[in-house]
């Protein structure tokens, strides 16, 4: 693992045109995602418990240091020329202990830094937030990007793609 991963931290490094997602979906690249992912839920909740019990900085002001924290890759895209991708994924990152921090401050009691507001009704409440901005998104559709008009000149004029590798069809299919 240590080597794939270093092989796609390389990448990050040297490649501009790497996507989140890339178009190859090798078996590496897979499980570097898939162990991404798992280390942000596992080590992320662990985190945000971490700064508010044990440096005893409180589940509010540990949520207001995730949310500066979670903008530092941006402003380091922004103002620096960071990797677009690295800027993804280190924000992504940030973001379990951002939202578990918010969360826990909601729910806790007043003796554990946080509101009283309750575990079930801060789940409930969340949840039909969530709800709602997926079916606004989905009804409403303001996040999908309109296909651009291309003139018949220019489509004849375009060259055929040139893929570097073989399209995966498990992959490609959608």
């Amino acid at each position: 693992m240590g080597g794939h991963l270093g092989r796609h931290l390389l990448g990050l490094a040297t490649q501009r045109g790497h996507a989140v997602y890339p178009q190859h979906h090798d078996p590496a690249t897979r499980s570097l995602l898939l162990a991404t992912v798992f280390a942000t839920f596992a080590l992320g909740t662990a985190l945000g418990d971490f700064t508010a019990t044990s440096l005893h900085l409180g589940y509010l002001a540990s949520g207001i240091l995730f949310g500066v924290v979670i903008l530092l890759p941006a402003l380091a895209w922004k103002s620096f020329g960071l990797n677009s991708i690295a800027a993804f994924w280190m924000s992504y990152v940030v973001t379990r202990p951002l939202g578990a921090s918010f969360a826990d401050y909601i729910s806790k009691p007043h003796y554990l830094s946080g509101i009283k507001f309750g575990d079930g009704p801060t789940a409930l409440v969340f949840a039909i937030a969530v709800f709602v901005l997926v079916a606004y998104l989905a009804v409403a559709r303001p996040d999908i990007q309109q296909p651009l008009t291309v003139t018949a000149a220019r489509q004849r004029a375009t060259p055929e793609p040139v893929f570097l590798h073989e399209p995966d069809p498990e992959f490609d299919a959608e």
